[in-house]
């Protein structure tokens, strides 16, 4: 099933070249609900008791909070990466 999004999503991507105005609004708007949907599935990991797993929720939900175009959402989900990224600053390193 995910090789099929991520080959369905690829495609999206490629058509961006070749349709038209109104089709790319509506493809833009299908990331814009497909990155959300990932944030919402990524963000109950900052609260995992494993560093690492935090480290690496809190980098999808950076790189997601780039596409999306709401700015209520985006405030929102920058206040809830604070916690977590002060709690992994002041931890010991786990080397």
């Amino acid at each position: 099933m995910n090789g099929e999004l991520l080959t369905y999503l690829m495609l999206l991507l490629n058509m961006l070249q070749i349709v038209k105005k109104i089709q790319k609004c509506k493809i833009f708007s299908f990331y814009n609900f497909y990155f959300l949907r990932i944030i919402e599935r990524v963000a109950p990991r900052l609260s995992h008791t494993n560093a690492g797993v935090v480290l690496s929720a809190t980098k999808v939900i950076m790189k997601f909070l780039d596409y999306l175009n709401n700015p209520d959402l985006i405030k929102t989900m920058s206040r809830k990466l604070t916690q977590p990224l002060i709690t992994l600053l002041s931890c010991e390193t786990e080397i």
